[in-house]
C-alpha cells in the first residue's frame, strides 16, 4: 500500500487540545505573544496553561528528525508496513524508475511480512519511507518552537506540512499571537 501524506484532509492531522487551558493563553499571556520578536523563545511560563497533543501520519525517517527536538513528550511507534510507503519519495523518481520502485515496495514488503519474527523484530528490515503514526505531546510554547523551526522551506517536506498545520491551529487559537513560520 502506498499513502501520499499531502492528501490528508484537516482532519487527519488531529489535534486534542482539551487539556490545555486556551482562555488564559488569551488573556494572561496575551501580551507575551503578541510582542515576542522574531527568533526569540517563547517563555516556557506559558506551559503552565497544559498541554496539547498532536497526531498524524509521516514517513519513519521524517519521524526520526521530528524526535530529535528533546521538546515535550514523543511516543515511540512501531514501524509497521500498515500504512503503507510515503508516495512522497516515489513521485520524485522518473516515471520509469518509479515504477521499478513500486515493484520493489510490493514485493520487500510481501517479504517482510513474512518473515518469522517477531513486529518488534520486523521493524528494522522495514525501509524508512514507510508511514507512521506520530503521537506529541506538547505545551503550548513547545508547539509554537516546533511550528516555527520546521516550517521553514530548508525543513523535509514530508515533516514541514504537519509543522504548517500546527501553525494553522496556534493561529486559530490564538490570532494575537506574534508567529513567525513559513506557510
Amino acid at each position: 500500500t502506498i499513502m501520499n501524506a499531502n492528501d490528508f484532509s484537516d482532519d487527519d492531522f488531529i489535534i486534542d487540545d482539551s487539556k490545555i487551558d486556551i482562555g488564559i493563553l488569551n488573556s494572561k499571556y496575551a501580551h507575551l505573544l503578541a510582542r515576542r520578536p522574531k527568533k526569540t523563545e517563547v517563555p516556557h511560563e506559558i506551559g503552565e496553561t497544559g498541554t496539547v497533543t498532536v497526531k498524524f501520519l509521516i514517513d519513519f525517517g521524517s519521524f526520526r528528525d521530528a524526535q530529535r527536538h528533546r521538546k515535550g513528550v514523543c511516543k515511540m511507534p512501531l514501524l509497521t508496513t500498515h500504512y503503507g510507503f510515503n508516495e512522497w519519495y516515489l513521485e520524485r523518481l522518473p516515471e520509469q524508475s518509479r515504477a521499478e520502485a513500486e515493484a520493489l515496495i510490493t514485493e520487500l514488503q510481501k517479504e517482510i511480512n513474512d518473515l518469522p519474527c517477531s513486529d518488534v523484530e520486523r521493524q528494522y528490515y522495514i525501509p524508512m519511507g514507510y508511514m507512521v503514526v506520530c503521537d506529541f505531546t506538547w505545551t503550548f510554547d513547545q508547539c509554537i518552537y516546533v511550528a516555527e523551526l520546521r516550517s521553514a522551506d530548508t525543513v523535509h517536506p514530508t515533516f514541514r506540512v504537519h509543522a504548517q498545520a500546527l501553525a494553522k491551529w496556534i493561529r486559530k487559537v490564538t490570532p494575537h499571537a506574534a508567529l513567525y513560520v513559513d506557510d
